[in-house]
């Protein structure tokens, strides 16, 4: 299953932590190039296929790529936010959000609800697949930056003496075998 994309965009992130903006940049360009294709793919096909989670792997992949990538092209100290290639990244990423997945979203609305399926209940197969979809790229969006947290993270807190109860550690448990 498609989680990563593979490794060469790797080389893009190690080549701008050792300083090799022109590698990193090089060798991005070509990558993005070929995301673009993954990415043009699924924005040409029916959003019955591109909703479908085993073809989507593919997407959530390339764009893990290009967040990846850009998280250190964008970034002064590594790498150089006014390039082509950063500008090119950004673009890419910001064209997936604002149109790639809107259409497919709204195309595999119109499937749940011309095949009886309750949008609001995420009850049948399309409305599945609305629900993968925006959990992985929401989650991913979310994880890079590029929207804001739906959860914020509060400060932790320090647990202290009066919080603490170690009988709490021990309830339900029992000695369990480790060999069978």
């Amino acid at each position: 299953r498609a989680k990563c994309s593979g490794s060469l965009h790797e080389y893009v992130q190690l080549y701008y932590l050792a300083g090799q903006k022109t590698k990193a940049e090089a060798l991005g360009k070509k990558l993005l190039a070929n995301f673009h294709s993954v990415i043009a793919y699924f924005e040409h096909s029916d959003a019955e296929f591109a909703g479908n989670p085993e073809n989507a792997e593919d997407l959530i992949a390339a764009i893990d790529a290009c967040f990846k990538m850009n998280d250190l092209a964008q970034n002064p100290r590594y790498g150089n936010p006014s390039s082509a290639f950063s500008k090119s990244l950004k673009k890419e990423i910001t064209h997936v959000y604002k149109v790639v997945l809107p259409r497919i979203y709204s195309d595999l609305e119109q499937l749940a609800l011309d095949n009886g399926e309750s949008v609001e209940a995420y009850s049948g197969a399309y409305t599945e697949m609305i629900g993968n979809l925006q959990l992985f790229m929401g989650a991913m969006a979310e994880h890079y930056g590029f929207i804001k947290s739906s959860n914020p993270v509060s400060e932790p807190v320090a647990p202290t003496t009066s919080t603490i109860d170690p009988s709490a550690l021990m309830q339900g448990s029992r000695p369990m075998e480790t060999i069978r």
